[in-house]
């Protein structure tokens, strides 16, 4: 009896002793990732194989915790990327990964941050976060779905965007003959002031133009400039002249609330009697507004 008892407890001792576990099974055991700015594994280099479970409170995400194993890392930026993704032999392959994110140490306190499962059958899920802490310390808990073991790969990558310096770069210039010495009685068209057909309205594409004859009168004071509307010769004379008028001085009304003194603009209105193009295709065109340089003093 006292043999069988000896036997029995050296069974037990061996067996205990024997048996294999997951070096990555505990939280304070986790693999420790040195370099997370860009970091994969190997394929299948890390496996649930032999975990066992860090209990039902780790996240309230997911129901059930089963073979789960723990990575950590010290936060290098501020954006960060985890994915985890079954790999290896195929029948050891992880078949639906999911995982938890933490922030905080194993020996304190640690806080959920966010986690996320694959779709099944995929055997692929990430995780994107954009406000990390550089200098924080993060755990990351793997597991399959269905508290399987199995083989995974697991990668992380964690940096901060780059701050773009303003550079000068030469603006858009809309008019070019406002940059150019001025002749009194100078006319030119300007061009992308096209007006849609029996409209006068100020559309939100005339702005940056429109901006560019406020800058320039404002540097130039002494300038007076006539606003002449037109129109396409789709219109009888009557109509023509009093939508002609109605756009340009809709372009002189929103000139002045900029701040123009209303002596530098006069607005008149042509109506068809002096279009650019007599082709039917290019009707549009005709629908503008000229700039006529009345005096330069």
């Amino acid at each position: 009896m006292k043999h069988t008892k000896i036997l029995i407890f050296l069974f037990v001792l061996f067996g205990f002793v024997g048996q294999s576990q997951n070096p990555y099974d505990f939280c304070e055991s986790a693999y420790e990732i040195e370099y997370p700015k860009k970091w994969c594994s190997g394929l299948g280099q890390f496996s649930t194989l032999d975990a066992t479970n860090s209990g039902s409170d780790v996240a309230t995400c997911f129901a059930n915790f089963g073979k789960d194993v723990w990575f950590k890392f010290t936060a290098v930026g501020t954006i960060l990327k985890i994915t985890v993704k079954g790999s290896g032999k195929t029948k050891e392959m992880m078949k639906q990964p999911e995982f938890v994110l933490f922030s905080g140490d194993c020996d304190s306190q640690i806080s959920l941050i966010g986690c996320t499962r694959s779709r099944k059958g995929k055997r692929f899920t990430a995780l994107r976060k954009e406000d990390v802490i550089p200098g924080q310390t993060y755990l990351v808990n793997v597991q399959d779905a269905n508290q399987e073991a199995g083989r995974f790969q697991i990668c992380v990558t964690n940096y901060s965007p780059k701050i773009l310096t303003k550079t000068r770069t030469k603006s858009k210039i809309y008019i070019p003959e406002l940059s150019k010495p001025l002749k009194k009685g100078a006319e030119f068209a300007v061009k992308k002031l096209n007006f849609d057909a029996n409209s006068h309205e100020i559309k939100s594409s005339f702005i940056p133009i429109l901006f560019e004859i406020v800058k320039f009168l404002k540097e130039n004071p002494k300038v007076t400039i006539e606003i002449g509307g037109h129109t396409n010769n789709r219109c009888d004379d009557e109509y023509c002249r009093a939508l002609s008028l109605n756009r340009a001085k809709a372009i002189a009304s929103f000139i002045r609330e900029k701040g123009i003194a209303k002596n530098q603009i006069v607005s008149k209105g042509y109506g068809k009697i002096k279009p650019l193009f007599r082709s039917k295709s290019k009707q549009y065109q005709n629908q503008r507004v000229a700039i006529t340089i009345l005096s330069t003093q």
